[in-house]
């Protein structure tokens, strides 16, 4: 019998319901933040692209977190969509 696990949280989610929304920060006003295009903010936020190091390391310096929180937020999920594909 197969289980189903939820997914986990992606880095948009993560970004726009932990810290976008309740800090009044909008899309466009963190891509200037972090040096990068609004498409690209909003493909991250959309979970359209996969976050880079340089983007994992803004976001740590932007909020006053460990980079490795943005990092493992990235891996956790493609990990599960790997083997969510493979099952």
């Amino acid at each position: 019998m197969k289980t189903k696990s939820a997914a986990p949280t992606t880095v948009g989610e993560m970004l726009l319901f932990e810290f976008l929304k309740p800090l009044g920060i909008s899309a466009y006003e963190l891509s200037i933040k972090m040096d990068i295009s609004y498409k690209r903010m909003i493909d991250i936020l959309q979970n359209e692209s996969s976050i880079t190091e340089k983007e994992c390391l803004s976001l740590s310096v932007i909020f006053n977190t460990d980079v490795y929180f943005w990092w493992n937020l990235h891996n956790n999920y493609n990990n599960w969509m790997q083997r969510k594909n493979i099952l």
